[in-house]
């Protein structure tokens, strides 16, 4: 590998670094806004049921963003508590 593609490399690791930082800074807003909102509706359980793609179905993508997304919330959880039950459907 040439000096050309190292920096290359470099550049892209540099850009993915930042990019999941900006990510992560995203994400935890956006949780403590909905956080803010529960807390002003006074509701006392979440559930965060497993996500679904674009065709209805579960997915494995889908199941780790909803536990990812339960557990931000229920770190920044105000007074209310998360609830977080995987969905099993039996294939047909």
């Amino acid at each position: 590998m040439n000096l050309r593609g190292i920096m290359l490399l470099v550049c892209a690791l540099a850009f993915a670094q930042q990019a999941n930082a900006d990510v992560f800074h995203a994400r935890r807003a956006f949780v403590q806004e909905v956080c803010n909102d529960v807390w002003q509706s006074k509701v006392r359980h979440v559930y965060v049921p497993d996500f679904t793609d674009e065709s209805g179905k579960f997915s494995t993508l889908g199941r780790y963003f909803a536990a990812t997304f339960a557990e931000m919330l229920d770190e920044a959880s105000m007074e209310f508590t998360v609830v977080r039950v995987q969905v099993r459907r039996k294939p047909k």
